[in-house]
């Protein structure tokens, strides 16, 4: 299998296959063999890319899980054990929170913050909307130990 950069998958083995099998069928002069094997061979090839889609997917999805999962607690109950550090200011601004942390909405959202607030450091933000309170978002990194590092929050 070969990765172009941008997203592109070239199945070397499926086209060789389907390669092979065309001359094959083209020599014995049958186009109904020959629309057949690239049928077979073609569907073989989408069930491949299907499952390399699926576990993209799955991934990604739990990975997001985890850190709502760790943010949410953060919010209701103070836990940082998800988190390298968390600063005394964005402990202050949770803290503030807590006791209607239940009453939040959480969203987590791909890539960092728009600039000037994000930098392209951050793989994910989340944003925090609680009645009665200004909206707080945090930019946020996974790191190898499996935690999360706040880069920096701001509130709107």
């Amino acid at each position: 299998m070969t990765i172009i950069p941008g997203g592109s998958i070239v199945l070397n083995c499926r086209i060789k296959l389907i390669h092979s099998n065309f001359l094959i069928v083209w020599r014995e002069k049958n186009p109904e063999i020959l629309a057949m094997v690239i049928s077979i061979q073609m569907l073989k090839a989408m069930k491949t890319i299907a499952v390399f889609i699926l576990l993209a997917l799955s991934s990604s999805a739990l990975s997001d899980q985890a850190l709502s999962t760790a943010v949410r607690s953060l919010l209701e109950s103070g836990s940082t054990d998800s988190f390298v550090h968390v600063g005394n200011s964005t402990q202050s601004e949770f803290n503030k929170r807590r006791s209607i942390g239940s009453s939040c909405t959480l969203s987590i959202l791909e890539g960092d913050a728009k600039q000037p607030i994000g930098d392209g450091s951050a793989s994910n933000h989340a944003l925090i909307t609680c009645p009665g309170f200004r909206a707080l978002g945090i930019r946020i990194k996974p790191e190898q130990s499996g935690k999360y590092h706040i880069l920096g929050y701001w509130s709107q």
